[in-house]
């Protein structure tokens, strides 16, 4: 059995054809998918997925995307991870508040401290 640890099908590129995107995938031996969140507007089609058997979700804000950041979404992470249900809170390291992008932007900072450890929520 194989599982792709790590694909964003919730993205609007699949639109059209997700359904057989993971068709494919099954027919080459994947039986399960991690679909990780990358910013907070994708949390609900993210989570729309989560209502598959073959897929696990999770919640978090993606360094790829850190100027989309703010640092409210911080909290409304620490928040939909708080709701029963569906998302088990993990610990991971997914993004930074804006104070330490900041610093980290600038190219001074080395401190390990830049690499602000927040929580990423799987669903199983």
């Amino acid at each position: 059995m194989l599982f792709d640890a790590h694909c964003h099908l919730d993205f609007a590129a699949f639109d059209a054809d997700r359904g057989a995107v993971f068709a494919r995938a099954h027919e080459a031996g994947v039986r399960r998918f991690m679909i990780p969140g990358t910013t907070r507007t994708r949390w609900p089609a993210v989570s729309a997925l989560a209502a598959r058997d073959d897929v696990v979700i999770g919640l978090g804000l993606h360094p790829y995307f850190i100027d989309d950041h703010r640092d409210e979404d911080l909290d409304a992470l620490e928040e939909a991870l708080a709701k029963p249900g569906e998302v088990v809170p993990s610990a991971s390291a997914v993004s930074m508040p804006a104070s330490k992008r900041r610093c980290h932007a600038s190219g001074s900072c080395s401190r390990p401290s830049c690499s602000w450890p927040s929580s990423i929520g799987y669903r199983w």
